[in-house]
């Protein structure tokens, strides 16, 4: 079993409000078919959720009131939108996906993930089909309403459901300064303890939390034992490679320093 996070700015155009890009998930939707293996995909919202979520103020405040019910349906009704085109792709690639929302699985707090109900995509996968979730706004413990983002989704799913690998296929490579901070370079692994990690912060435009958010969730679910890798998605073939277990370049994450903490990065 794997765990394939799509990420929102790879399936979809973030200059223009909720454009998908077709061709690319397309492919990356052949990619996950033709390796014929158990996943489940998670997506992020792009283009799609995260605009309407910053215009009304979420980025600043970090949840939503009941009295913003508009903005909640709104958010809503554009990801169902985003959820059928990704589904459409992997029908079209011959898998047999179904839809599942972020909001009928998770409850959070304090930008936790405090509840889950396991029973649908437990029911889907004894079936043979293939759980499609994407980040949401959903209830707060407490009140209100707040984003459960696809990549924290992700790990859950991966640490949940003891999986063998989880990827999460970015729009770009992990690139950090190299010595001396002329240029960036990507980094083959990364830990924790890593220098570069502490420096990382927050998107502030970007609701999910962007890589700041997407190292801390990785970083939980190798910590959980779960193979935790970062793709370059915009690569034909790489997606596949990675689920097949073929080395790829990529951006490995491991829970401790290992082996002096440094590694070499595959050229496929």
């Amino acid at each position: 079993m794997s765990v394939v996070k799509l990420g929102g700015s790879l399936i979809t155009n973030k200059e223009r409000v909720a454009s998908f890009c077709r061709l690319r998930t397309q492919r990356l939707a052949w990619e996950i078919a033709s390796a014929n293996r158990p996943v489940i995909v998670v997506h992020g919202t792009g283009s799609f959720g995260k605009p309407p979520a910053v215009q009304h103020g979420y980025d600043q405040s970090g949840a939503l009131s009941e009295s913003r019910g508009e903005v909640v349906a709104e958010v809503a009704a554009s990801l169902h939108i985003l959820r059928g085109h990704v589904l459409n792709c992997l029908v079209r690639a011959g898998m047999r996906p179904v839809g599942l929302g972020a909001v009928g699985l998770y409850r959070t707090g304090d930008g936790r993930i405090r509840h889950y109900a396991p029973e649908p995509v437990n029911a889907l996968l004894e079936r043979g089909m293939t759980p499609v979730i994407s980040g949401d706004l959903v209830p707060e413990e407490g009140g209100g309403f707040a984003v459960c983002s696809s990549d924290l989704i992700a790990a859950h799913q991966a640490v949940y459901l003891s999986a063998q690998c989880l990827i999460f296929a970015t729009d770009s490579p992990v690139l950090l300064p190299s010595q001396g901070g002329k240029r960036r370079t990507m980094v083959g692994e990364l830990h924790p303890e890593h220098a570069a990690v502490g420096e990382i912060r927050p998107t502030v435009r970007d609701v999910s939390g962007g890589m700041f958010g997407k190292l801390n969730a990785g970083f939980d679910a190798a910590r959980a034992g779960v193979e935790t890798m970062i793709v370059d998605g915009r690569v034909p073939s790489r997606l596949r490679d990675a689920i097949l277990g073929i080395p790829v370049r990529a951006t490995r994450l491991r829970a401790e320093v290992e082996n002096g903490g440094g590694s070499r990065v595959p050229k496929r």
